[in-house]
């Protein structure tokens, strides 16, 4: 969410630390997903929650596509 927050951020302010910022919080929720792709809610897995956080990364990739180059998504 705060990755998607930011990255919206970045996109309409063209504030290039936004998109470093969104990029960081991306990074830091991918590292927790499990190895099958779930997203652990409280130890646990959560549907709602799993789809949830589909919603919010297709957010994010709507406005920071380019994983390499975070300050794309402040262009």
């Amino acid at each position: 969410m705060l990755a998607d927050a930011l990255g919206q951020a970045a996109r309409a302010t063209r504030e290039p630390r936004f998109a470093t910022e969104a990029l960081a919080w991306a990074q830091q929720g991918l590292a927790l997903q499990m190895a099958d792709g779930t997203n652990p809610e409280k130890g646990g897995f959560d549907a709602g929650y799993q789809m949830a956080g589909v919603l919010f990364a297709l957010r994010y990739l709507a406005v920071c596509p380019n994983q390499s180059a975070p300050k794309a998504c402040a262009a």
